[in-house]
């Protein structure tokens, strides 16, 4: 294992560290439920995750018998309820494994102190951002209205697959299929159309508006990949696109929808404000 610094590792009690399992799920669950809507992400990967033979995992960190904070550890890293004492135990095990993830995303304070601890190590981040708004909306402003935003099909596939791959490299600054993904992200916007996650407004075989279902767990849905076609922007078809998925999710029996924006994104900030989003809370990511 790669040992932390002395002054970092001899901050670190006995330890109280596991890897968890299908046992401990109603457990991580109600370690989630704390907070659902910063914690819906990981909580909706419990299922997968807590399978021993599954790439993703979890390790959790206890207070005698009491699980009290716990970390997501996949493509990527997400903590939960974490202090600086249990970030330093899951840094120091993760320093530890072979395989790093390709950002960090969650509560701000976490994420910006979990990363202070892995960058030496893994090495300058491609971006941190560590100002974006966790917004939330249970009630789409009446005076609002929604545009003919409809559940992707399966063969509207080979139309929705180019403005995802245009919004994925405009919000991150690189292609999703570099490095080899393209096998992997398209299995990906596929698996989100068969489950009824990905909406769209297509128009004339065109693509106006589209947006996907990212992670649904504990009565919370999180938007992701919220998209307007460059030639109509301006237009209110974000405004109109949002609210109709908001909409449609509120309808389906979620308490809650939940999305995170860059706080310098002005524009965006302000669609989701008109259609009824509020800060809840701020996060961070770590982009590497």
């Amino acid at each position: 294992m790669v040992e932390l610094l002395p002054d970092v590792r001899d901050s670190v009690p006995a330890p109280r560290l596991r890897r968890l399992d299908v046992n401990d799920g109603a457990e991580l669950l109600a370690l989630c439920a704390g907070d659902p809507l910063v914690h819906c992400f990981p909580a909706s990967r419990a299922d997968i995750a807590l399978d021993s033979h599954a790439g993703s995992y979890f390790l959790g960190w206890y207070e005698g018998a009491r699980l009290a904070s716990a970390i997501y550890v996949g493509a990527n890293i997400a903590p939960i309820a974490t202090t600086r004492i249990s970030r330093l135990a899951f840094a120091e095990r993760l320093l530890g494994a072979s395989r790093r993830a390709a950002s960090v995303v969650g509560r701000a304070d976490e994420v910006v102190d979990l990363w202070s601890l892995l960058e030496p190590t893994w090495g300058v981040a491609r971006e941190v951002r560590h100002e974006q708004a966790l917004m939330v909306c249970t009630e789409v402003a009446p005076s609002v209205a929604s545009a003919q935003v409809a559940v992707t099909t399966h063969e509207q596939f080979e139309l929705v697959m180019p403005a995802c791959i245009a919004m994925f490299t405009e919000e991150l600054g690189v292609s999703p299929l570099a490095n080899g993904m393209h096998a992997p992200y398209h299995a990906r916007v596929r698996e989100l159309i068969e489950q009824g996650r990905s909406y769209s407004l297509i128009e004339r075989g065109e693509v106006i508006f589209k947006a996907e279902v990212g992670a649904a767990a504990l009565g919370v849905a999180q938007l992701q990949g919220v998209w307007v076609a460059p030639d109509y922007r301006g237009q209110g078809h974000g405004v109109a696109g949002v609210a109709a998925v908001t909409r449609a999710l509120l309808q389906d029996g979620y308490q809650a929808v939940t999305l995170y924006a860059n706080e310098f994104n002005a524009r965006a900030l302000r669609v989701y404000e008109q259609v009824g989003f509020r800060k809840h809370d701020t996060f961070a990511t770590v982009l590497r």
